[in-house]
C-alpha cells in the first residue's frame, strides 16, 4: 500500500474520524460502495478527491514536476506528492501543536476502531498500514529511501529510487519553496471556509 499526500490529508482531517476514514478509503481502493458508508464519510471521500484535483492543478505543483528528471515525469504526480508529505513532516511542529507521532497513532486508532465500514478486500491491508514506518520516517532522507525502493518494485522502474532522491537533493530548496507556496494556498482555502464552500472553491 502506498500513501501519496496521505500525511497532508491526515493533517486536513483535524483528527475527525470520518475524514480519517475517508482519507484511508481514497488511498486504499479505487471504487467505493457508497451504500456501506455514512454521509459524513462519503462527503469526506469527495473532499479528498477534490483536494487531489486541486493539488495536481496548482502552479507550484507544476513547477515541481518540471524539476524532475525527464525519465521521472511518468510518475511525477506520485513523486511530488511524496516529496510534499516529506516537507510537511519535516516542518510539522510549525503547523500543529500535536506531535506527529501522536497524530499518526490517533489516526491509526480511528481506522482500526472502524474496520467494520471498510470493504472486506482491504481489511487485510490494515496491518501493513499500521506497521509501515513511512509516515513516521518520511521527514528524513533515510525514511524516504526505503519507501522509494518499495515504490520502484511496485511501478517496475529500476531507477526511480536513486533518480528521485537525486532530483530532490539537487533541487531541495526549490521543491521546498514549491511546497510552501502550495500548502499556504491550500490552508487559506481549507482553514477559512465552511466545507460546503471549500468544495466549490477548490475545483473552480
Amino acid at each position: 500500500m502506498f500513501f501519496m499526500n496521505f500525511l497532508i490529508n491526515l493533517y486536513l482531517s483535524e483528527n475527525k474520524k470520518e475524514k480519517i476514514i475517508g482519507n484511508f478509503l481514497l488511498q486504499a481502493i479505487r471504487k467505493h460502495d457508497t451504500t456501506r458508508y455514512t454521509p459524513e464519510i462519503i462527503e469526506s471521500i469527495s473532499f479528498y478527491k477534490k483536494i487531489n484535483d486541486y493539488t495536481e492543478s496548482h502552479p507550484a505543483f507544476a513547477k515541481s514536476l518540471q524539476r524532475l528528471h525527464p525519465k521521472m515525469q511518468r510518475k511525477g504526480n506520485m513523486l511530488i506528492k511524496i516529496f510534499y508529505d516529506h516537507f510537511l513532516a519535516s516542518a510539522w511542529d510549525e503547523y500543529s501543536s500535536l506531535p506527529l507521532a501522536t497524530y499518526i497513532s490517533d489516526a491509526y486508532k480511528a481506522i482500526v476502531e472502524n474496520q467494520k465500514v471498510l470493504p472486506y478486500k482491504i481489511n487485510h491491508t490494515l496491518p501493513e498500514l499500521l506497521a509501515s514506518p513511512y509516515l513516521r520516517q518520511i521527514h528524513t532522507f533515510g525514511g524516504l529511501h526505503p519507501y522509494l525502493k518499495d515504490l520502484t518494485r511496485l511501478v517496475k522502474v529500476n531507477t526511480i529510487n536513486e533518480s528521485a532522491l537525486n532530483d530532490l537533493m539537487q533541487h531541495y530548496p526549490e521543491f521546498k519553496n514549491d511546497f510552501n507556496e502550495y500548502f499556504a494556498d491550500l490552508l487559506s482555502i481549507t482553514k477559512t471556509e465552511e466545507n460546503s464552500r471549500v468544495y466549490q472553491r477548490i475545483v473552480a
